[in-house]
């Protein structure tokens, strides 16, 4: 019998403290990035906070799940843009985010490629390991649409 050893991936990232409520985030091979708390809660507007962090990750793993369906069979796309909004709320008197809502844009060729997008862009939804980690619901709803050869 063939047994399968799980595999582990590791991410690993460093924080610095600067000052006040900001420090710089870095991580191997990386442009390290200035982060703190939102300016709700002290902090600078000018830096990326835990929360924006939080929403920009699930946002990216939606993306990039995609896209790799996409490489993967065969479906070329002509574009892809995306907007994502996390609403947090205090419940049960804890700060939490209630959902997260991402907007995905997307312009391909051929009326092929639109219905493979669609799956794909679905199967994204399910797939993604940061949505799929989170505990606040995740909603991905694509505008998909197909680019004129005129």
């Amino acid at each position: 019998m063939i047994t399968i050893e799980p595999k582990i991936y590791r991410y690993n990232t460093s924080l610095k403290w600067i000052e006040g409520h900001t420090g710089s985030l870095i991580s191997s091979n990386k442009e390290s990035i200035k982060v703190g708390c939102p300016p709700e809660f002290g902090g600078k507007p000018q830096y990326w906070s835990p929360e924006e962090l939080l929403v920009a990750s699930a946002e990216l793993c939606i993306m990039t799940t995609f896209l790799d369906l996409c490489n993967r069979y065969h479906c070329p796309i002509v574009s892809y843009e995306s907007r994502a909004e996390g609403f947090l709320h205090i419940i049960k008197g804890e700060f939490r985010f209630s959902r997260i809502n991402i907007l995905p844009v997307i312009e391909v060729s051929s009326s092929q490629d639109l219905e493979k997008s669609a799956e794909f862009m679905k199967q994204a939804a399910r797939n993604c390991v940061v949505s799929r980690s989170l505990k606040t619901e995740v909603q991905v709803e694509p505008k998909l649409t197909m680019v004129d050869d005129q």
